[in-house]
């Protein structure tokens, strides 16, 4: 399954694996060395350790200014694998879950109110079945963003172009949008308000019970950021796509979609054409 964090590092709750060169905590230039500490753990596959070293999770906004400088400094150097991770660290998917952690993480969901008929793609369980239950998880599964709730219940959302996501602190309840939105979750500090702009109303919520229901929205794809380069190379040319194309499939890839597609790993094959192996060799068609 997709996680929030890159190739996290699986139940180590213990102390980091290292300090990773960190300054003192207070020093001008920790927030610095702890971005590029978090980009170099991600390389290495122990991002988890590094957030415990750093006291900052993945996708932390306070580091945005660090870790761009970083995306910079490897583009000059090209520093392909750097930039990529630069890249995943801005993406806007981590910031809400950042963003959303500290706020419903641990809260009771007071009621759901959908305005939208086009929003809620399930009808079981029904919605109203979050009510009262509290947020113990927030993730991220491809480009959609989880809630997990007590007894095992999920709400997906895909945000899909256009949707976003707005927390009003409480009280009261929020108004939700009278053009623009689609719904709310009410806690008690707050609500977060879902709206999307334009008339075609992308946007989903899929609720969930089970962990084999939420694997079900789950495609399958290849984590990039943790794939070695002959995976990356494998999935890439397993069908006679485009490179584009191939890039925001998201059978193959996971979480890159279009916004994302335009840098490549030196894994790929050449830009004007694609390839597939097949039993008598290599199939090529033109971009």
């Amino acid at each position: 399954m997709s996680r929030a964090f890159v190739k996290e590092d699986a139940g180590n709750q213990g102390a980091p694996r290292r300090d990773y060169g960190l300054p003192p905590r207070g020093h001008p230039d920790f927030d610095a060395a702890a971005a590029a500490a978090l980009l170099e753990a991600a390389r290495a596959g122990e991002t988890a350790s590094a957030e415990q070293a750093t006291g900052y999770y993945w996708g932390e906004p306070k580091l945005r200014p660090h870790v761009e400088r970083l995306l910079a400094r490897a583009r000059a150097e090209s520093d392909e694998r750097l930039e990529e991770l630069a890249r995943r660290f801005l993406s806007y998917i981590e910031l809400y879950l950042h963003a959303l952690r500290p706020r419903v993480v641990g809260q009771r969901l007071e009621r759901v109110r959908i305005t939208s008929p086009f929003l809620l793609r399930t009808a079981a369980p029904p919605v109203a079945e979050l009510a009262g239950r509290s947020v113990r998880d927030v993730r991220r599964l491809g480009k959609r963003i989880v809630l997990g709730f007590d007894e095992a219940y999920f709400a997906v959302l895909h945000l899909m172009i256009a949707g976003r996501l707005h927390w009003k602190a409480a009280p009261p309840p929020a108004a939700i949008p009278r053009r623009r939105g689609l719904g709310a979750f009410d806690f008690p500090l707050g609500t977060l308000l879902l709206t999307e702009a334009g008339t075609k109303q992308r946007a989903s919520l899929h609720v969930v019970r089970g962990t084999d229901a939420l694997a079900a929205h789950d495609r399958g794809a290849l984590d990039v950021l943790s794939a070695g380069d002959e995976q990356f190379r494998a999935v890439l040319t397993r069908e006679s796509h485009t490179l584009k194309r191939a890039l925001t499939d998201p059978r193959l890839f996971d979480g890159i979609g279009n916004a994302y597609s335009g840098f490549r790993r030196s894994a790929s094959p050449p830009s004007s054409e694609t390839t597939r192996s097949s039993g008598s060799g290599a199939r090529r068609g033109r971009r």
